[in-house]
């Protein structure tokens, strides 16, 4: 309540200081999983922060993985057994993720070699149920980051999950390496 309250202060003293609206939008994206309004007030924060600076790559990643996080937090619904509410629920998580892909593009397209949302995009992929766009854009990401572990670690994770364990194997020992 106090994070929330201090970056409510901070927008009301200087709403045009873009970092407020982001540091806004980061405690409610951390609230998400706990507070069902949460998604709202951070995807409005990311968002006044692209207008603010709408050139800024960051700024857009940031709203995309809000989007992630608000589908992820909704994807329970989805398998509700009342048949209306997994429906709405299995639209907004069609929504968001579609919503996130197009902030990771706009990110992409100010700046194509943003790694950030380029790995970010991945992950879209893999929760949009496309593994094999997602391997292809985790390898893209690897290519350009030699020394991440974290996108070894990722690709190796698509890997298995695709079925290949050798590849699988590689990745995991650049990883360790």
């Amino acid at each position: 309540a106090a994070s929330v309250n201090a970056a409510t202060q901070a927008i009301e003293l200087s709403p045009n200081n873009v970092l407020n609206w982001l540091t806004r939008g980061m405690v409610y994206r951390e609230l998400v999983p706990i507070m069902s309004e949460a998604a709202d007030f951070a995807i409005q924060s990311y968002t006044r922060a692209t207008e603010l600076e709408p050139v800024n790559p960051s700024n857009w990643t940031e709203l995309g993985k809000t989007y992630l996080v608000a589908a992820e937090a909704g994807r329970p619904l989805t398998l509700a057994q009342d048949e209306g509410i997994a429906t709405q629920a299995q639209s907004a998580f069609a929504q968001n993720l579609e919503y996130a892909e197009a902030a990771f593009g706009k990110a992409i397209e100010l700046k194509p070699n943003y790694a950030p949302a380029h790995f970010q995009l991945a992950l879209t992929f893999v929760a949009t149920g496309h593994l094999d766009d997602a391997i292809a854009k985790m390898e893209s990401v690897a290519l350009y980051n030699l020394l991440d572990v974290g996108v070894q670690f990722q690709l190796g994770v698509l890997y298995l999950r695709s079925g290949d364990a050798v590849k699988a194997q590689t990745a995991f020992e650049k990883t360790i390496s």
